[in-house]
């Protein structure tokens, strides 16, 4: 090798130092930093004059492609379970628990109790009136989970809504993000820095949606859905839009709304949890409550031999007969007649709603009649899916059961999904972060690098000095 060689050489090997120096000394100062990818600087050989050399060819960022595309699946089941569980959170905890105080099924069990008091003292005005109480107990309940499943509904809906609109800044900030790697296409820090916020935007978007990620050649990033849906392709994004009223999502005019036929769209994510229990659970749970009360109001009806054809019995709909079952628990009520501070009377809770007269004080013939219906089975919907016949007490606890169960089975999801999760993050953390120890280990791998060549460096000057000093 000449001495021109060796120069040059030594003086590319300090250059490759240098550069692999700020690489590390980037790594550990940016080891606690969220998202942050390390580092790589690539060195290559190369022919420099009258001998070889080495050049830096890139900066690269040592991320894990498979462990990222697992991680992110994993961030997306467990937020479907986490949307889910929350969403269930409020009706669970006033539908209670099967033998809790204040519950459906115990409100039923007060109203039974009380006619069985009655049917023995069939005159008591007291125990007329306990039976009032009870009757617009349970009605009040049947209200007020009506009520409460109905604000868990719009609360999703709600939530749909903001998750949307959180996607749709993401998935602006992805296509933005494509431009910008297609503009800077040198393989620099800087755009090792541009890989770190595509990351993160898209370790962001995984909990709102599940979606496949490709990366071309240039390092631009198409997304679509887990069906196929585009959402960013190069600089473009798909608009995702949500129709509260129908329940449908759309990306750029395509359907991507969960569980349905024909969809394109993502079964994971928190959307896709909501927007599932929304369409499929949440109807169901309507379904048991609006049963409960048109059995209650039928039943009674169709016990009460005082009523005259159209008239309604001890539980009416206060919307008025005929309306349409659908969120019937949200309007049961009790038959003004039998109500003394409605203009009604409480013998009537003996002799039938639609009395016009007095009975015999002793008579509990209507009253047995009253209690049979609380104990006979009755034909429910099977929409309510609890069974085609069921006994009121049945029905109450099917009510409470399944909403309880689905919100436990969630639960448990999410913490299993958790535990995947972290899993997950740990292994990408490994895989794809900063070791201070591997990156000291390194400087010192520098540093002899570095003192050969500026080792060669002295002994070529002074080589040439002495030649120089020859002359």
């Amino acid at each position: 090798m000449s001495l021109t060689g060796a120069l040059l050489s030594s003086r590319s090997g300090l250059s490759a130092a240098a550069a692999r120096s700020q690489t590390v000394a980037g790594n550990i100062a940016n080891a606690g930093t969220d998202g942050y990818v390390r580092r790589s600087t690539i060195v290559t050989s190369r022919q420099l004059g009258g001998g070889a050399g080495v050049e830096v060819t890139a900066i690269r960022r040592d991320a894990d492609a498979a462990l990222d595309r697992l991680h992110r699946l994993a961030m997306s089941r467990q937020a479907t379970q986490d949307a889910a569980s929350a969403t269930l959170v409020p009706y669970a905890a006033m539908l209670g628990d099967p033998g809790d105080a204040g519950t459906l099924s115990a409100d039923l069990t007060a109203l039974q109790t009380a006619f069985d008091t009655l049917s023995v003292t069939p005159a008591s005005s007291a125990q007329q009136l306990a039976v009032l109480d009870a009757a617009q107990g349970l009605a009040g309940q049947l209200n007020g989970l009506a009520g409460s499943l109905s604000q868990a509904a719009e609360d999703a809906r709600g939530a749909v809504a903001r998750d949307v609109d959180r996607a749709n800044g993401l998935l602006s900030q992805i296509a933005a993000l494509n431009d910008r790697l297609a503009a800077d296409t040198s393989p620099t820090a800087s755009r090792a820095a541009l890989g770190d916020e595509m990351d993160a935007a898209l370790d962001a978007l995984a909990p709102l949606m599940a979606f496949s990620a490709s990366t071309g050649a240039d390092g631009r990033v198409t997304l679509r859905t887990s069906g196929g849906a585009a959402l960013v392709e190069g600089g473009e994004a798909q608009t995702l839009a949500y129709t509260p009223a129908t329940g449908r999502l759309t990306a750029g005019g395509v359907d991507i709304t969960p569980s349905e036929a024909g969809s394109r769209g993502a079964s994971e994510g928190s959307i896709a949890g909501r927007l599932t229990l929304l369409s499929d659970d949440m109807p169901r749970l309507q379904a048991q409550l609006d049963e409960t009360a048109r059995v209650l109001i039928e039943g009674f009806a169709a016990a009460d031999a005082s009523l005259a054809p159209g008239q309604q019995g001890l539980f009416v709909d206060t919307g008025g007969a005929g309306s349409d079952s659908q969120g019937l628990a949200g309007r049961i009520g009790v038959n003004a007649s039998v109500d003394p501070e409605r203009g009604g009377a409480l013998w009537r809770i003996r002799d039938g709603a639609g009395a016009q007269t007095e009975g015999a004080a002793s008579d509990g013939t209507q009253i047995a009649a009253f209690i049979g219906v609380l104990e006979a089975d009755h034909t429910v919907d099977p929409a309510a899916g609890l069974g085609a016949r069921l006994g009121l007490p049945a029905l109450a606890a099917g009510v409470m059961t399944d909403a309880q169960g689905l919100k436990a089975r969630a639960a448990e999801a999410a913490s299993a999904a958790a535990v995947t999760t972290a899993a997950m993050g740990s292994s990408r953390e490994a895989a794809e972060g900063v070791s201070i120890d591997d990156q000291l280990g390194q400087l010192l791998e520098i540093e002899q690098s570095y003192a050969a060549n500026s080792k060669v460096l002295t002994s070529v000057a002074e080589m040439i000095d002495t030649l120089l000093a020859a002359v």
